[in-house]
């Protein structure tokens, strides 16, 4: 399904406008990205759904909806986390409710995913993002985007904001920082998760007063088996026993609906923009359960996507007006990108923002730099037109129209976003909980993001065992599975080979 030509013209002119404003280093990233968009178009010029998927729909595993509890049992030792790409929470249960635990040092309850080792002692959250501009070579962050890939994977999609290096190690990776009396450390991925794990775990303890035994972890619907077996890893090097994972969007649906009259005979899709990842899920509910028809995402597109855009504009203008460099040192280059998540969030309330032109060079007495909400938004549009393409596919030739949208991560709470999705489902009814307000008001991304966490906690605590729940296919998860069988005989045979396919296509079909 092809973008209008008014969609087309103004993609191109925004990119002729954009290209000029682009290093080197971000122009190769957003080229790969326009690569594999564009093979992921033509794979599926055709379409996707013929009359053999829908048969075989009927076969995928339904989800029970939980009904909202009175009670909880406080003798279980369970929490639910969190493990975001920009930041991070986890719930525990209390008599009474489910409640999300204030784990960063500053008091609030949602920690930033970055770990830093300028220090003896390994530091997490808000105290490394202060400190990012000083020790920027001993801080890791996006370890979401790393964990469970190849050298080969990552090499294409370096961010050259990363202050760290990404060192082959064989098939996997380590990422190479300044560590404490400026040693060189190298950690991998898994080690990096289980440092925010570890610290999480610890905080939840301190809260619970007692040992935590069981910890449910929710992760991209578009995560590969490695990516999964990687986040199980450093689960347990954080020292969690019994850990369940759970698709973000079946975390996030399940939640919505438990406080909610649960509609009958409808399909719903939920489009869950966070961070770094993107999960497109659609599916049908029925009978007080929900049946997965449909899943696609992009595991490397959220909001930090729009984060680099900021920063690529604001660093072309400190050059161009003031002569000003920021990337010839840490502390003016890191500034400036904290400073443009910050006005990320506050367009989805104002109308314009700015910089002040002192913080990034003391000496120069000039006017701010200011940008727009309709300049962000105009800059934004590529990125728009993936994520249209994307929906587009996901929804295209369904059974029955879309009647909910359901509005999940912080980064779908942007006016550009909840635009398109109006716009892309104007006689659906749009479930944002979140204002955009509130998202400012909030240090990073919006409590929706602990709402998954709740209902893992709540969904453990009823069931005692997840996987009894839902039927998964190992790898200790709750994914769906299709179920076919084709039989014929070989002379002589002894051993038989099996083919799996998982994760990261761009249509992720459930069949």
């Amino acid at each position: 399904m092809a973008l209008s030509a008014e969609e087309q013209q103004t993609s191109k002119t925004q990119k002729l406008k954009m290209s000029s404003k682009l290093d080197k280093s971000f122009q190769t990233f957003w080229r790969n990205r326009q690569s594999r968009l564009q093979s992921f178009k033509v794979n599926n010029k055709n379409g996707m759904y013929d009359d053999n998927w829908l048969k075989r729909m009927s076969k995928m595993p339904k989800f029970d909806i939980p009904e909202k509890f009175n009670s909880f049992n406080t003798e279980i030792n369970a929490i639910g986390i969190d493990l975001g790409t920009s930041s991070c929470c986890v719930a525990v249960n209390r008599e009474d409710r489910i409640e999300v635990v204030a784990i960063d040092i500053t008091g609030e309850r949602t920690l930033p995913s970055f770990v830093g080792y300028d220090e003896e002692n390994v530091k997490c959250g808000k105290v490394v993002v202060g400190n990012l501009g000083m020790y920027s070579k001993s801080t890791i962050f996006d370890t979401k985007r790393i964990i469970g890939k190849t050298y080969a994977e990552i090499e294409i999609e370096i961010d050259p904001t990363w202050s760290f290096k990404v060192v082959e190690d064989g098939e996997s990776v380590k990422l190479e920082v300044q560590g404490y009396m400026n040693t060189t450390l190298r950690q991998t991925p898994e080690e990096v998760a289980s440092a925010l794990l570890n610290y999480m775990k610890q905080k939840a303890e301190e809260f619970q007063k007692k040992a935590i035994d069981n910890v449910v972890i929710t992760i991209p619907a578009s995560f590969t088996d490695n990516q999964k077996e990687s986040t199980l890893k450093a689960a347990e090097l954080a020292g969690l026993i019994h850990v369940h994972l759970l698709p973000e969007p079946v975390a996030a649906s399940i939640t919505y609906f438990t406080d909610r009259i649960l509609p009958n005979n409808e399909t719903i899709l939920l489009f869950d923009l966070g961070g770094g990842t993107l999960d497109i899920c659609i599916f049908e509910v029925n009978n007080f359960n929900f049946k997965i028809i449909r899943n696609t995402g992009d595991a490397n597109i959220g909001g930090r996507n729009f984060d680099k855009l900021l920063y690529e504009y604001f660093k072309e203008e400190l050059l161009s007006r003031h002569g000003i460099n920021v990337e010839l040192k840490d502390t003016r280059k890191y500034k400036l990108m904290l400073k443009c998540q910050e006005i990320k969030h506050n367009l989805s309330a104002l109308n314009d923002e700015r910089i002040c032109v002192d913080d990034y060079g003391p000496s120069i007495d000039a006017p701010p730099i200011e940008i727009t909400r309709q300049n962000f938004e105009n800059m934004s549009v590529d990125f728009v037109n993936d994520i249209k393409i994307l929906v587009k596919y996901a929804t295209d030739n369904l059974p029955n129209p879309i009647a909910k949208v359901l509005h999940v991560g912080g980064s779908s709470r942007m006016p550009l976003i909840k635009s398109m999705l109006i716009q892309m489902f104007p006689n659906a009814e749009q479930c944002c909980e979140v204002h955009p307000e509130e998202v400012v008001a909030v240090d990073d991304p919006p409590s929706v993001d602990c709402e998954n966490s709740k209902f893992c906690v709540q969904y453990v605590l009823k069931e005692g065992d997840i996987e009894t729940k839902f039927q998964g296919c190992g790898n200790n998860n709750v994914y769906p599975t299709s179920d076919f069988s084709t039989e014929y005989t070989v002379a002589g045979t002894r051993n038989v080979n099996f083919k799996k396919t998982t994760g990261q296509d761009r249509l992720l079909l459930n069949i």
